[in-house]
Parts: structure tokens; C-alpha cells; sequence
């Protein structure tokens, strides 16, 4: 079993990542690409946000949502980068670290990845993490501003 750290462009994450999942097995040979997912999850905080992010921007997290509520409540304040899951394309840094081990991209319908590009490479076998980066911030580059991306660990 093996956890996939995936980015998905678009508002409705469960919508873009149902047709990829074990429910829509057809061939009931085991060809889908997760059997359940969560936002974060093992990736948490996977997107750096900007100083001047819009709180419409973006979604904090729970457990950093409790942090800043007890941080209040002792007197605390933190100095740390805020980070989220997701947020509009507007509102977060986008740097090596954004997309350091993103095993796959759903966008558009389609699920690439670096076993699968989808016409990425000519075979498979020629994808290395070297030539998949690119690819994948080409993607975020060419993305609007106010696109949502999601970070989602995908269980398989």
C-alpha cells in the first residue's frame, strides 16, 4: 500500500478524483489509482501561502485553525510560514517545495502521472522525477490566478 501525493486543479476535488477511483474499477482488474483519499492528509500543508493572502483565497486546515485558537488563549504567537492544503493559485507561493514529490496531476478530467503521462513522454520508462517537474509546474504556471488547487494524499 502506498500513500501518492496528488495535486488537483478545480473546485470540486471529489468530482475531478471519482472517475480514477476503486468504485470505477470497470475492467474489476485493479485499474484505478486510488481506493481512498483525504485532503492533506501525509502531504499536510502542502502549499506556502503568501504574507498577503486573501482569506477567500484559501482553507485553513483544522488542526491549524485549534493551534491559532490556543495560541490566542496562552498568549502565543507564532512566527512560522502559514500553510495550507488548498487554496487559489493567487494566494500561494509556488516554488520547488510546492511541487517536490507530486506523484500525479488531475486536471481537466485527466489523471497524469510519472508512471502514466498521458503523452507526456513517448514511453513511460523515459519519465524520471527530473523531466516530470517541469511538467507539473508548467501546469501551475499556465493555471488562472484564481484557480483552486488542492493537495490530496491518495491511498493505493
Amino acid at each position: 500500500m502506498a500513500h501518492l501525493k496528488v495535486l488537483v486543479f478545480g473546485e470540486n476535488v471529489e468530482e475531478q478524483l471519482a472517475p480514477f477511483g476503486i468504485d470505477n474499477d470497470a475492467t474489476g482488474v485493479g485499474e484505478y489509482e486510488w481506493d481512498w483519499w483525504e485532503i492533506g492528509g501525509r502531504f499536510a500543508g502542502g502549499f506556502t501561502l503568501r504574507p498577503d493572502a486573501d482569506p477567500q483565497d484559501h482553507e485553513t486546515p483544522k488542526p491549524q485553525m485549534l493551534r491559532r485558537i490556543f495560541d490566542k488563549r496562552a498568549g502565543l504567537k507564532r512566527t512560522s510560514t502559514r500553510t495550507t492544503n488548498r487554496a487559489r493559485k493567487r494566494a500561494i507561493t509556488i516554488n520547488r517545495d510546492t511541487t517536490a514529490e507530486i506523484y500525479a496531476v488531475v486536471q481537466h478530467g485527466q489523471w497524469h502521472s510519472l508512471d502514466r503521462p498521458d503523452g507526456w513522454a513517448s514511453d513511460p520508462e523515459d519519465v524520471s522525477w527530473e523531466q516530470w517537474a517541469p511538467q507539473v509546474n508548467r501546469l501551475i504556471s499556465e493555471a488562472p490566478e484564481d484557480e483552486w488547487l488542492t493537495i490530496v494524499d491518495c491511498h493505493l
